[in-house]
């Protein structure tokens, strides 16, 4: 099965060359199509479109355990990736699936919002392919291999799954604990951690990481992380609120028509 392999952290982050090699192991055809550089927080963005100046596509040979992949490398962020693949193919195929990982550090709860690494999944999505993104928590060394028994677990559920499902798959940095397969889990309300400004000043922001603090439902992604399990849960791209979900009140009147006034005519006053 030929699966597109990106990332937000770039095509350089061990974390996209484990996942590649892990990918090849489980018997699947990866192709990396990653930032040239670092595009973390990207989210679903595909970058500056400039119709008179193309954006790069270039193949690259990646290290160890991956260096038999192939490898493409890009100057935009990871939706453009997902979108390249989804629409075009990468190297005149058209992939099956496109995974996204192994981001350093998790994506859990609503600020998900912002992750490049979940963006790509769902930009792949919205243009009919299915979608896995994967991260591992932090720890020194970041153990990537703890991920590969439920990429394999997750990658099954997609098969399994209608087309442009999108699987979100946290792991901690605890590979005896995560024992046991995949749970599926709710997104928390905000995370662990969010994105706060640290320090303004002399017309420069300096943002930072900082805990929430608040009290996590325990059936959420971030709890369940946090206690040593893995976790899954399914997401939506883009989906219009029907209109049964929203408030009842009466629609606005539709306004009459206003036509031009003629040659010589004055326009009709309010």
């Amino acid at each position: 099965m030929t699966v597109v392999v990106t990332n937000d952290d770039g095509i350089e982050s061990p974390g996209i060359h484990a996942l590649a090699a892990i990918l090849h192991s489980l018997g699947h055809d990866p192709v990396v199509v990653a930032p040239e550089r670092d595009m973390s927080g990207s989210s679903a963005a595909i970058g500056h479109i400039d119709f008179d100046k193309p954006t790069k596509v270039r193949s690259v040979r990646l290290p160890e355990p991956a260096r038999h992949v192939r490898a493409f490398s890009v100057n935009g962020p990871p939706g453009f990736a997902a979108l390249l693949a989804a629409q075009e193919g990468i190297d005149g195929v058209r992939p099956e699936f496109l995974v996204s990982g192994i981001n350093a550090g998790t994506n859990t709860g609503h600020s998900i919002l912002h992750s490049g690494t979940v963006g790509a999944a769902l930009t792949a999505a919205s243009f009919g392919l299915s979608a896995l993104a994967v991260s591992l928590a932090v720890a020194d060394p970041m153990p990537w291999d703890d991920a590969r028994d439920h990429i394999e677990e997750a990658l099954g559920l997609l098969a399994e799954a209608p087309r442009s499902t999108v699987l979100n798959v946290n792991v901690p940095a605890r590979a005896a604990a995560a024992a046991g397969g995949l749970r599926w889990a709710i997104l928390d309300r905000f995370g662990s951690f969010r994105v706060a400004v640290a320090d303004r000043h002399d017309a420069q922001v300096q943002l930072e990481y900082r805990a929430t603090g608040t009290k996590l439902d325990p059936d959420s992604d971030t709890a369940l992380v946090e206690s040593g399990y893995a976790t899954v849960t399914a997401l939506e791209a883009i989906r219009a609120i029907p209109p049964d979900e929203l408030p009842e009140r009466e629609p606005p009147p539709t306004p009459e028509p206003r036509l031009a006034p003629g040659p010589g005519e004055m326009p009709a006053a309010d």
